[in-house]
């Protein structure tokens, strides 16, 4: 199996201290290169010293894989699993990586930004993915309409995780029409039973793609934004109560009922205030 630049799978060995020289090599090469920097750099001072090692080489082995993307296949081609245990790398992400996960998303947002053009409208999109998997251990686990397999005469459903996944559209100047798409945020989607089972709080996808639109502004005062998703998405929680920088194009149904923009709200009627009226101390009493 051979992978990115001259690293390959055939150097890795047995040998304990060959595969501490290989772990070293690997991440080194990773954290100097033009790529490792920028993600060194958007993520730094977010982690403690042993969860920043962690990061290094999962992150390393994400840029080396090629085919498969596993944390088996990352730690695989890093060596990382003779620094430490299997386990601690899933420790890793269900703790120190989850709890800073909004942190992370926001280091992105404002890092991809900073190549929409001022002025510019920052634009977006919502949309939800299948992941197929298999096993009797995976919180989450659901069958999904799978829409582009109906499409293919492929299978109709699928057994996986679901996700609904934001993205940001960058224009590129040397190609005019054409855009690098940034993921911007990511949820994991639970249908209603198994939030009961597993007591969480049930979201449904407009929900959690609003909740990330809410962020995204948040993230990026002042800009305007473009938000767009298909016709499951034009929903009362995602459309409602927008921010005021944020505008939404979807899809909906044709029996939706449309109203007109409200004419302008006249002027506040000013206000009066009445005369004190007198007491019964102030009123002059009758002599007998």
């Amino acid at each position: 199996m051979k992978c990115h630049g001259n690293l390959n799978s055939s150097k890795i060995s047995h040998l304990s201290g060959q595969t501490y020289l290989l772990e070293d090599i690997a991440v080194d090469t990773f954290v100097h290169s033009s790529f490792g920097t920028v993600v060194m750099t958007l993520f730094h001072g977010l982690f403690t010293g042993p969860s920043w090692h962690t990061l290094t080489s999962l992150a390393c082995g994400w840029a080396l894989a090629t085919n498969r993307h596993t944390i088996t296949t990352y730690l695989w081609l890093t060596g990382a699993a003779a620094i430490k245990h299997f386990s601690r790398f899933y420790v890793f992400l269900g703790g120190p990586l989850y709890e800073q996960r909004w942190h992370l998303w926001g280091a992105v947002i404002r890092f991809a930004a900073q190549f929409v053009p001022p002025g510019a409208v920052v634009r977006v999109s919502f949309d939800d993915t299948t992941k197929k998997k298999a096993g009797h251990h995976i919180e989450g686990l659901a069958r999904y309409r799978n829409g582009a397999g109906s499409a293919r005469q492929e299978y109709r459903t699928l057994r996986g995780l679901n996700f609904v996944l934001g993205v940001m559209h960058i224009p590129l100047t040397r190609w005019p029409g054409h855009s690098l798409s940034i993921p911007i945020g990511l949820d994991l989607y639970l249908k209603e039973p198994q939030a009961h089972q597993l007591h969480v709080p049930y979201r449904s996808r407009s929900q959690l793609a609003r909740d990330i639109l809410d962020f995204l502004a948040e993230q990026l005062p002042g800009r305007s934004i473009q938000s767009l998703a298909d016709g499951g998405y034009a929903t009362k929680d995602y459309v409602r109560r927008l921010p005021k920088a944020v505008h939404i194009v979807g899809r909906f149904p044709m029996s939706a009922k449309l109203y007109d923009v409200p004419p302008p709200r006249p002027p506040a009627r000013p206000h009066w205030r009445c005369g004190r009226r007198a007491t019964t101390a102030d009123r002059p009493r009758e002599t007998e």
